[in-house]
């Protein structure tokens, strides 16, 4: 029986605010239809009421298009703010609503592609049609119109159902093992055993079924072999499989996502403003910033910062040794981007900072393949102090005094934070040189 709740309502402000006091305050997903009962859009909601209550104010001329032609909205409330993501997910894909295609005409849905692998990643990809190249899906799941709780919602199921996100096999359990997050056998050289392969399929099963919407069926079918495997006296195997379903049911019932400190929500201010001022086509909750370092040519690093929400992440830190010994700065950067491009595993940038000018933007642009990443560069004088921004989507120079403090603050913030990380880093390789050098 369906839980949805629908109104009829005048696409009028005071209408739809009236009509929104019903809603409750719980997530859920929403639909809106015309006199034809013609889905015309789904969406997501942490806050139902909220959520609803905005429309009345939004101005958006796709949003009051959609609102005159509409009659009717609906909404169907859930436990969770991850049951809400699937549930839409699962609604676009069956119903095909023609305003979820028309808001979405400035960017790309989210999709999480299952790799074709002995042991399989989930890499969130906005290429349905045609994935990375070097990255074989064997399924894709989708649409999620939320990349950010996308993200959140796969580290909030690796926590529960451990999977493999390295590269590159080694000869000893990775990091991730050790906190909880990787099975440890999957990325190993040596062999794994047929009992550890099982394993780690039953993961990649409850968290596809999981992200699909299956979840019933799921703990069914877990509760099922639980029942077999206590019939045949494989104790271990049935309190592993009761665990599971455990988790399953947890997902369900508590799950949050989202939920930013007072210093992230403090940070949202700052990143409208910079979507504002540079002409973004979306909030950039994921800024990546770049930065050369070496000593006269030698122990040459690049390093990339990410700010998460306006939070640095130094988690997601990463320093790339420089292989090529021509070309100077330029070349290097060249050669970081690139190197970082092929990492389809770590989530896209919604904005990249470089230190420099026009020579390194154009370096950027000519690395990535997803040519609606934005860059910006952030030039300087003599002093070290920044003086002008440059961005991809336009041909303007900005003087940095007249862009918004909030913006400035932000942009100097991750500038700072690259020039700083790739300082530490090749001052760390000179002193381990020095050492080998004098033995």
């Amino acid at each position: 029986m369906s839980t949805f709740v629908t109104y009829c309502v005048v696409m009028e402000s005071s209408a739809i605010t009236r009509r929104a006091t019903s809603a409750p305050r719980t997530p859920g997903i929403y639909i809106w239809r015309n006199a034809q009962r013609v889905p015309l859009y789904v969406g997501k909601a942490v806050n139902l009421r909220s959520r609803l209550s905005s429309y009345a104010k939004n101005a958006d001329q796709r949003i009051r298009a959609m609102c005159a032609e509409a009659t009717t909205i609906e909404w169907e409330p859930v436990a969770t703010e991850i049951e809400a993501l699937i549930l839409e997910s699962r609604r676009i894909k069956l119903l095909k609503p023609k305003y979820n295609i028309v808001m979405r005409d400035d960017k790309q849905y989210a999709y999480v592609g299952v790799t074709d692998a002995a042991f399989p990643q989930f890499i969130i990809t906005h290429q349905a049609r045609s994935p990375r190249s070097g990255v074989a899906f064997k399924r894709l799941i989708g649409p999620f119109t939320d990349s950010t709780a996308l993200r959140s919602t796969l580290r909030w199921l690796r926590g529960l159902f451990p999977y493999c996100t390295c590269t590159q096999t080694h000869h000893v359990r990775c990091l991730n093992a050790h906190i909880g997050t990787c099975h440890g056998y999957c990325c190993l050289k040596q062999k794994s055993s047929a009992s550890e392969r099982a394993e780690y399929k039953r993961s990649i099963t409850a968290i596809t079924d999981i992200l699909e919407g299956k979840r019933d069926a799921l703990i069914r079918r877990l509760e099922r072999d639980m029942k077999r495997a206590g019939a045949a006296h494989d104790l271990e195997r049935a309190l592993t499989l009761q665990k599971l379903a455990g988790h399953v049911r947890r997902v369900f019932e508590n799950a949050t996502l989202m939920r930013r400190t007072p210093r992230q929500a403090s940070h949202t201010g700052a990143l409208a403003a910079l979507q504002s001022e540079l002409g973004l086509t979306r909030l950039p909750h994921r800024i990546e910033g770049y930065d050369i370092a070496h000593m006269h040519g030698t122990h040459v690093s690049g390093a990339m910062v990410v700010f998460t929400d306006g939070s640095p992440s130094p988690s997601e830190y990463r320093l790339f040794n420089i292989r090529g010994r021509t070309g100077g700065d330029i070349a290097q950067l060249h050669e970081v981007l690139e190197r970082r491009m092929k990492h389809t595993e770590w989530p896209l940038p919604d904005l990249i900072v470089v230190d420099g000018g026009k020579a390194q933007l154009h370096a950027i642009l000519s690395s990535i393949e997803t040519s609606d990443i934005p860059v910006i560069a952030f030039t300087k004088d003599e002093r070290h102090h920044g003086n002008h921004v440059l961005s991809s989507l336009d041909a303007r120079i900005r003087m940095l005094a007249d862009i918004p403090r909030a913006v400035r603050d932000l942009i100097t913030r991750v500038d700072d934070e690259a020039h700083r990380f790739s300082r530490a880093q090749y001052r760390k390789r000179h002193r381990k040189s020095s050492v080998e050098h004098s033995r």
